[in-house]
């Protein structure tokens, strides 16, 4: 995964792979995608026609959508991330990064935690579903253990499962 939000990846569906091409420019630059364009055509042998679809990290300048309507005209394009105003990309880097160090960090796992009667969080065990191992003091619960929780939160329900997206996907208008 990209995490340099100053480099801009685009991916190039072409006829033919099942696999997108990819290429980087500066994020900043009005021309990135025709600079990634010109990547993608000197490392490969293919040509505008061949381009089926476009994504690009974040949302194509106007010079780059009039660029996509001349070179690759009816082709699919997305995007993750909005473009700011001229003076804006410092928040809108700030706000990637966050994002992505956000969807880049594991989820929490449900694990068995043993808890002992003289913890100070012993009163915590009566709210939840848990076993005694020795009856008075020591039983085990379950809970969600990971770096999204500061302390292992006690789960009374089964694990859930989530489909996390990298990031929303949007088609410029």
């Amino acid at each position: 995964m990209n995490t340099d939000v100053t480099q801009n990846l685009f991916a190039f569906q072409l006829n033919g792979l099942d696999e997108p091409v990819v290429a980087s420019a500066p994020t900043v630059a009005d021309d990135a995608l025709r600079q990634a364009w010109a990547q993608v055509r000197a490392e490969r042998q293919v040509q505008p026609g061949d381009v089926t679809a476009v994504y690009s990290e974040w949302e194509p300048s106007a010079e780059d959508l009039g660029f996509v309507a001349l070179m690759f005209p009816g082709v699919r394009q997305t995007y993750s991330f909005d473009r700011p105003g001229p003076d804006g990309w410092a928040a809108a880097f700030a706000e990637a990064e966050r994002v992505l160090a956000e969807q880049a960090a594991p989820e929490p796992e449900l694990l068995p935690v043993l808890w002992s009667a003289s913890s100070p969080r012993a009163e915590v065990l009566g709210a939840v579903p848990h076993h005694p191992l020795v009856p008075g003091r020591l039983s085990v619960a379950l809970a969600h253990v990971g770096p999204r929780h500061a302390a292992p939160s006690a789960c009374t329900t089964s694990p859930r499962t989530a489909t996390r997206r990298w990031a929303r996907r949007r088609s410029p208008s």
